[in-house]
């Protein structure tokens, strides 16, 4: 793992360290490259808090690549992220497609019933259709697509990052349409402050460079589960599949931080702040 070169970041540091007793950050961050026999790899393997390698699923779905690149960094200060691009015929039915890494079975780093911060960059690269769809989600298992079995799901349709405010009982009660339009080739920031207890998460919304868009800390799970699903989901669908349509999108700097300390969402505010994780160019 690279060194933590922005303020951000040690901000980030500081509060895991005074959030006792905190466990090892869980990472992503790709400086392995493309090999499945190194943990931070694609697709990688199990080791230092994840449960596995990363998992693909599909749903009439063609994954023309998905690789570990440089060529385009997500920030001015990071190297290496993964790289993915689908497309899907006319009239598929239901197009949809996400990788998924678990980090909560056995093995893993991290207790599905505490609190835990996620944290990660996204970057929409491609898309043929003006309805984007790009979803981010926890889930009790591998999926392509978002259900009844996620807790919180981040979404971009219309234009717009949406959030799904959940009434703990398996359903949703609304979709939080936020200020922060989708613009392809732009890196947005993000961090999921999660408390499985109360089954309550929240959200914070970044630019590259750390400062706030957006900030709501008083979401509901989807799911009536009192624990976290296990499953980092990133992946996309298509919204208009009587045409043929083509996605791409880029992630990197994945950290997942068990936080049994922090038992309020009262936190989100100082986490947002500091939820970028910069590394030194590849």
């Amino acid at each position: 793992m690279k060194p933590l070169t922005s303020p951000i970041a040690f901000s980030l540091l500081a509060l895991t360290l005074v959030s006792s007793p905190a466990r090892a950050a869980i990472i992503a961050d790709f400086t392995a490259g493309n090999t499945s026999s190194a943990v931070d790899g694609y697709v990688g393997m199990a080791g230092d808090g994840w449960s596995g390698a990363w998992q693909t699923k599909t749903t009439v779905t063609t994954i023309n690549s998905a690789s570990v690149t440089n060529t385009s960094p997500l920030t001015p200060t990071s190297g290496n992220y993964l790289a993915i691009q689908t497309s899907n015929a006319a009239n598929a039915g239901n197009p949809a497609m996400a990788v998924n890494r678990q980090y909560g079975a056995a093995g893993g780093g991290v207790s599905l019933t505490s609190p835990t911060t996620f944290s990660f960059l996204f970057r929409p690269d491609l898309g043929s259709s003006a309805d984007y769809r790009y979803y981010i989600f926890d889930a009790s298992a591998a999926s392509a697509s978002t259900g009844s079995i996620c807790t919180w799901t981040i979404a971009a349709i219309g234009g717009y990052w949406q959030v799904l405010n959940g009434n703990r009982a398996g359903g949703i009660t609304s979709t939080i349409t936020t200020p922060v339009a989708l613009t392809l080739g732009t890196t947005y920031g993000f961090t999921v402050v999660t408390d499985p207890l109360t089954q309550t998460w929240g959200i914070t919304i970044s630019d590259a460079n750390g400062t706030s868009l957006y900030t709501n800390s008083s979401l509901g799970f989807r799911s009536s589960a009192t624990s976290l699903g296990g499953y980092l989901a990133f992946g996309v669908a298509d919204s208009t599949p009587a045409s043929a349509s083509s996605f791409g999108y880029s992630v990197d700097s994945i950290t997942i931080v068990p936080e049994p300390g922090v038992t309020s969402l009262a936190a989100l505010g100082l986490i947002g702040i500091a939820m970028v994780h910069f590394r030194r160019k590849a």
